[in-house]
Parts: C-alpha cells; structure tokens; sequence
C-alpha cells in the first residue's frame, strides 16, 4: 500500500536542525510529509514510532507530549503493575469490607451541597507545610489521607478524607494522629478496596465509592456503586469529588507531582521519606524539580480531565509545584 501521509514530530530544534545537516534531507520537501514540533502537539497519533533519543533530550516546550509518548509506551508494564495489586490487595480488601459497603451511604448523597463554591483539595506533597503556616480560607476541604496528620498538627480539620490504596501501609495514615476524636465530623470518602482496618480506625462519617477499575466488575456487592474518576492517584478522586459536590473553584494544595525539596510527601506524613529519582518537570518557577515517571503520567491525566470541566476554575497553591496545564497560580 502506497504511503499517502506521514506525520513527522520532532523534540529539540537544535537536534533537529543539526541532523538537517548531517543527513539527506529531500524528504522534507515530498507533499505526503506533515512536520511538527512536538510542543504545537498535546496527544500522539497512533500507531506512532518513536527514537528514543528524542524523547530523552526534549526541549521544555516539548515535555508534555513526551511524557505522553512514554506513558502510551509503558502501557503494558502498567496493566501488569494493576493486575497485580487486583490480587494482592484489592480484591482481599473488598471482601473483607463487605459489611461497610452493605450500610454506608454513596458518595452521591453528597454531591452538589457545594454548588458554586470554592473547594480546596489537599493531597500529600510537602509544599502543603506552606500551606498549613499560611491557610487560605475557601468554603470545603479534602485532604488525601496522607496529609490528614500534617493539617490536624497544624490545627486544619480537613470536612473530607479520601482514601483508594490497599495497601497495608495505608493502615499508618491513621495510626500517627494522636488524637482521632477531632476526626469525628469529618466524612471518610473511601473505596472498598482500602484496608479493613483503615475502616475500623474511622472515628467519624463514613460514605463509598468506586473507580472505574475492572475489580469492580469482578464483586456483585459493588456493581451499584457510584464512581469517583480516578487513573492512578487518590488525587484524582479527591479533584472528581470536589468538582461533584459542585465547586466553581478548585484550589489544589500539595498536588506537588514532583519533589520540590526533595522528599515524597508533607512533613509529620507517616509517608514521607527521601525521594531519589532522575525525571524532572517544570514547576511554576520554570525551574526543573525531582520526580518520576509515575507521578508525571498522573499530572497529564489529570490535565485531560481538567481539559473536560472547562466550567471550574483549578488553581494551584505553591509555584514549588509541578506546572499543570489548566491550572493558574493562586499566589
């Protein structure tokens, strides 16, 4: 079959310049070639073939569409990473919190009692520490449950903690927060898939929900729950749930998605430890942060639901933070 077009997207100008010099270049007049920068681009095309060494010397203006290229690249490595929490936690976990999902009430009772209001969403990077010395008062907050101890030591009671991992770990969120009674007109938001004694700790309100992972379609108990949007992180959730309890405003807090300072999460997190890791990504300050390819493939997803809830305004707290397309500077 004849080529009729090919699209030819390029990383590094200077890259692309010197090898127009070194290499036979009459290609770039045939009519069937199409040539982009890859910053005019926000998906790839598929199927797509790529040079690796493209990828690795990108130009800052190029990183979003190659962090997309690499996560459409390790697509299969993440349904295998999937598969295997599936079996070692999740569907554990949802059996043994059969009796919770049988009585507590859906995430949907809630939504829309924050119509047109401002929501803060408080997930786990350490630049929340500025937040806490310097709070800014908006109508609701969600706190990941990784951050709960850092707010509650910083005198900030979070109106909602949400919680997805299973693993047994997230057990430690809960643990280190000496005084648990302050928690108790708080509403957990939670998926059956965390651990069973995560629900046991609760001192509060409780309500549930899912994600559209397939696990769900595995437990006839779950099949009616109501979804929180979710491709990867409790992030996800936790911007999903504010937007459905009807935020015109979404300030994002810690969604660091990177290390600024070099650790993985918020001072007096039982998470926290030293963060190692060779990826970076720009952050508010146009400056390049620590972080890692995980955590950068959950900022672009994050991106493409933002993109789709062009009625809520998003905006970040910490220009320390990794730079999200759609999301403004508060301060």
């Amino acid at each position: 079959m004849a080529l009729k077009k090919i699209n030819l997207v390029f990383f590094n100008h200077r890259l692309f310049m010197e090898s127009l010099k070194e290499y036979p270049n009459s290609w770039i007049d045939d009519k069937r070639v199409n040539l982009f920068f890859a910053g005019e681009l926000k998906y790839p095309s598929k199927p797509f073939l790529n040079v690796y060494a493209e990828l690795i010397l990108a130009e800052k203006g190029a990183h979003p569409l190659r962090d997309r290229v690499i996560m459409e690249l390790d697509e299969s490595l993440k349904k295998k990473r999937l598969e295997d929490r599936k079996l070692n936690y999740d569907i554990k976990n949802i059996v043994e919190n059969d009796e919770y999902i049988k009585i507590d009430k859906s995430v949907s009772e809630y939504f829309n009692q924050y119509k047109d209001k401002t929501i803060t969403v408080i997930a786990g990077g350490e630049t929340i520490q500025s937040y806490i010395d310097n709070p800014i008062k908006s109508d609701c907050l969600i706190a990941v449950s990784t951050a709960v101890n850092p707010l509650i030591k910083g005198g900030i009671v979070p109106e909602f903690v949400i919680a997805i991992d299973g693993h047994d770990n997230m057990v430690d969120h809960f643990k280190v927060i000496s005084n648990k009674d302050i928690l108790k007109d708080s509403i957990f938001v939670y998926s059956p898939t965390i651990p069973h004694k995560m629900l046991q700790s609760w001192p509060g309100l409780r309500c549930i929900f899912k994600t559209n992972d397939s696990v769900f379609n595995r437990v006839q108990s779950t099949l009616k729950l109501k979804k929180l949007y979710c491709s990867g992180t409790v992030t996800h959730c936790a911007v999903d749930l504010a937007v459905k309890l009807g935020a015109k405003e979404v300030r994002l807090v810690g969604a660091d998605f990177g290390y600024p300072s070099g650790y993985t999460h918020a001072e007096n997190s039982a998470a926290r430890k030293k963060a190692n890791f060779k990826t970076r990504v720009t952050n508010y300050n146009g400056q390049e942060i620590m972080s890692r390819p995980a955590l950068i493939a959950f900022m672009r997803d994050l991106e493409i639901y933002i993109s789709l809830n062009k009625n809520v305004v998003f905006r970040s707290f910490s220009k320390e933070s990794a730079k999200i397309d759609g999301v403004s500077l508060m301060i």
